[in-house]
This record gives C-alpha cells, structure tokens and sequence, in this order.
C-alpha cells in the first residue's frame, strides 16, 4: 500500500510530486515501492482474503526413456487485515500464501498404452491416494490446456519424446496447449513432428485435437503424400501455416486433377466451397469465370476485410446452390441467361419457391392417397358441422390437402400424420373457422371430439389464440347448440359443387 499522485491538478507544487500511473480495479502496474509487477485492488473492495488458482504442466524423465507428464494446481492466497489509523484503515498482518497440490499424472513409456492417475482424497481415512480411474461426474479431473514450465524440455532429451517438436509447437501457438494431448498424438502419428518443424501448425492442431480426417495417407512418410496435395503447392500451404480451409482446396485441386493457380486456390479456398459444388460449376465454365461472377456478385474484392470474406462466402454458396437447383430441374446451364443471371438474389429465391412448390404438390398427393376418407366423409360431417352467422362461418376439412395447406399456412402442426390420421379414421375432427366475408382466408383451426360435442384445442397462427376471449365465447355457444341440437341451420346455404372436394388425380 502506497500513497502517491496519479494525476496533475495544475498547482505550482505538482512538479516536486512523484507521479505514479493510475491504478484501476483489477488492473495490472508496477509497484512504486518494490518495483513488483500486480494486480491493482481498491482498499475498501478487498475483503478478507483472495486467491488466485493457476494450472501448470511439468514433465520429467521416467524408467529407461519414458515420459510422465504432471499436471498441477498452484494457487495463491492473499490474506489483509487492517487496523484502524490516523487516516483510516491501514494494513497490518497482511501475508501471502503458495501452495500446490498434483492432481494427474500421464505416464509415456514405448509400445504402451498411456496410463494416466489420478489423486483422489479418502475423506473416512483423511488421506490421499492415486488411482488410474477418474472422478465420475462433476467431481472428474479434467486435464485442460495450462502453461508448460521450461525444466520439461530439458527432461525429454534421451527419452522417447527427444525428437517429438513439443517445444517448437507450443512456441508457434497463440495460446498455451496441452501436452498430453500433443504427446498422445505423437505417439500415434510420429509425422506430427515433421508437420510441426515444417511450420504447418494448422494440420498440426488439428490432428491433436483427434482431427484425422485431413489425412490421406497415414503410413507416408513425405507431407505432400501423407495429406495428399501436389508437391509443388506444399509451399504455398507452409506460406499459410497449414490454414485448414487452404488444405482442403488444395486436396480439392488433386482429386480433380486439376492444376489451379496459387491465387486461384486461396481465392477458392476464402469461398468455402466444397469438392461438390466446385466441379458442378467446372461443368459449365472455367474455374477463373466461376471466381469472376461470385466477386462481381458479392460486389467485393477477395483477400478484404472480414465483411468482405463473409460477402464472398455467402454469395459464393448462394450462385452454387442456385447452379445446382437449376441442374437438378433440368434447365439448359449452357445458356448464359440460366447460368449467369443479372439478380442472383432474386435468381435464387425463384428456383427455391419452385422446388418448394414441386415437394408440396408431391407432399398433398402423397397424403391425398393415403387419408381418403377425410375426402369422402366431407358432405356428411358438413351437414353436422357446419354453421355461420353474421360474422364467422365454420365448416370442417374438405380433404387431407387443405389441412396441409391450413398448418402450412397458419405454421402450426395440424397437417402432421397424427391429426390427419385421427380425421381419417374417425376419431376427432379439424374445422375450420373464418370469418364470413373472407371464407378462404384461414384464421383459426379447431379440433372436435367425434364422439362427444368437444373441443378439444384450437389454434390460429403460429399457435397464438387470436381475439380469445370473443372466440372462446363463440365456440361455447356454438358447442351449446351441438349437444342440445339446436344448431341454427336456417339460412345456410346448401352444399353446391364448389364445396364438394375435387377428385384426386392419380
């Protein structure tokens, strides 16, 4: 604890002041009484005591040239105390405190499986013990990524793990690793360290991460062949620091024979199109054609700023999704009016509606056949069913496509095979309930007991209950009129061809 000026008031005696710089809450400075670089911490927010907990990884020699790997906690405690003083509390008795305790080991040995420890506490004998098997649910001992401490490197020298490029791949990361996980991945890929060395730390995390599927060849012995890309585009994959997304296109180039530029691959690379959609396109136009219209598309140049790698890659699969629409359809993609069109956008929501209006058409005549007597049972639960007044009319299903159409509609669930089933067969029955001077407008979806006069649920869109309390009170009352039989038919129309549902066409 110190006191010091952190900022000037403007007074003559400020400059035989010593500045300090200003601390803030849980800021990090440099002490002006030791020198120590801390943790900055408000004199009234402190209480009692605080610590810190830290994990560390240090590995040593073990037996003739194995390895084991220790994984510990470090946790230090700073306790306060305070007395009262002539300008308020000062400190008194304040004291730090280390401590440290090994929670797992990681034993390496050649041609073994790793056997990793745990310690365990015995709380009915007070002791700790170790033991192979881990904790079991919230309890378990979790070996997470930590800092390696500097005495490891030099322990591996004359061990299995002398040549593994532990030291060089922790180096080259952004953040600390695990060295369990590294190790492992060494002991089944011994090619790790040739990745590593090659500064390919891309493929190299990865494949410690358990991540084999970017390997095609796990007994080669040369990179090019072990990942499975051309020779001559290894350095340009080094370039990158073995960027995943650059592998995949360059494997991409090698699959399809092809012999791609360097800024063609990163260019498809920053894209992120699959093997798939890049040879439908090659179909059609060359591979440089294609990256011309998804940049003129996308309004944007490659190699930008973020927004722009998300413009490219959002209109680079939507120009490859509306290629393969057009494909699958039939149409002609040598005329440049299908294959380039002036609005991709538009282009693209077209050719979805219509894919979407073939999978209904082929969706209600499935259900058409299979729910016939929806169909055929309409004029008699018609006679039943039906009534209007001066504001509503309900009326029940004509067929299994209408109620499709209402739940697709209204986006609910009523067009599932549960209610169309129990319609089919009898059991309850959807209406349909409108209002009177727009009748071919859904509104609200009703469904009744066959049996007894019951409504069982009703729903308007997005299974919301619209005008509730009004609609409630009207389906009680119409309810009322079904079991009592006094259902009011004077004035109803009789039913005409238009309500007779249409035939289904085979």
């Amino acid at each position: 604890m110190t006191t010091a000026r952190w900022k000037s008031s403007g007074a003559y005696e400020d400059q035989f002041e010593r500045n300090i710089e200003e601390p803030r809450e849980n800021s990090f400075g440099t002490c002006p009484m030791c020198g120590a670089r801390g943790q900055y911490k408000c004199k009234g927010k402190v209480k009692g005591s605080i610590r810190k907990t830290r994990y560390l990884f240090l590995g040593q020699k073990y037996k003739d040239n194995g390895f084991v790997m220790r994984y510990i906690q470090v946790e230090k405690e700073w306790t306060l105390g305070f007395i009262a003083g002539e300008n308020g509390n000062e400190m008194y008795n304040a004291y730090e405190k280390l401590s440290g305790v090994e929670l797992a080991r990681a034993y390496f040995e050649p041609g073994k499986k790793v056997q990793v420890d745990y310690n365990k506490h015995d709380p009915y004998v007070g002791k700790d013990f170790w033991d192979d098997c881990n904790l079991y649910g919230l309890s378990s001992i979790r070996i997470n990524s930590g800092p390696i401490l500097p005495e490891t490197y030099d322990e591996m020298t004359g061990t299995m793990f002398q040549y593994s490029a532990m030291k060089e791949y922790t180096n080259s990361l952004m953040s600390v690793c695990n060295p369990v996980e590294y190790l492992e991945c060494y002991m089944r890929t011994p090619q790790l360290e040739m990745l590593v060395k090659m500064h390919l730390i891309g493929v190299a995390e990865r494949l410690v991460k358990c991540q084999y599927g970017i390997i095609k060849d796990e007994t080669a012995t040369r990179p090019d062949e072990f990942l499975g890309i051309r020779k001559e585009k290894l350095k340009l994959l080094i370039k990158e620091k073995g960027d995943i997304g650059l592998l995949r296109v360059l494997q991409m180039e090698k699959r399809a024979m092809e012999n791609w530029t360097d800024e063609q691959v990163q260019q498809l690379a920053e894209t992120g199109l699959t093997y798939t959609q890049v040879v439908l396109a090659e179909k059609y136009m060359t591979l440089q054609k294609f990256l011309n219209r998804i940049k003129k598309y996308a309004c944007c140049d490659y190699g930008g700023c973020s927004q722009s790698v998300y413009r490219i890659r959002h209109m680079a699969s939507t120009y490859a999704d509306y290629l393969s629409m057009r494909e699958d359809r039939g149409y002609d993609l040598t005329n440049t009016v299908y294959q380039f069109p002036r609005d991709l956008d538009e282009a693209h929501e077209k050719m979805v509606e219509e894919v979407n209006k073939e999978k209904l058409d082929k969706h209600l005549k499935d259900v058409a056949a299979r729910f016939p007597n929806i169909r055929h049972s309409y004029r008699k639960l018609r006679k039943k069913y039906y009534y209007e007044d001066d504001t509503y009319i309900i009326r029940p299903a004509k067929s299994a496509e209408e109620i499709v159409t209402e739940g697709r509609v209204l986006h609910h669930c009523v067009g599932g095979d549960n209610y169309l089933g129990k319609h089919n067969r009898g059991e309850t029955y959807i209406l349909f309930l409108r209002f009177k001077d727009t009748p071919n407008m859904q509104y609200v979806t009703v469904e009744i007991d066959s049996e007894v006069p019951n409504i069982l649920q009703w729903y308007g869109a997005h299974d919301k209950k619209p005008d509730q309390e009004n609609i409630q009170k009207w389906l009680n009352s119409y309810i009322r009129m079904l079991v009592t039989g006094t259902l009011r038919t004077a004035g109803m129309p009789a039913a005409t061809t238009a309500d007779m549902p249409a035939m289904a066409i085979a």
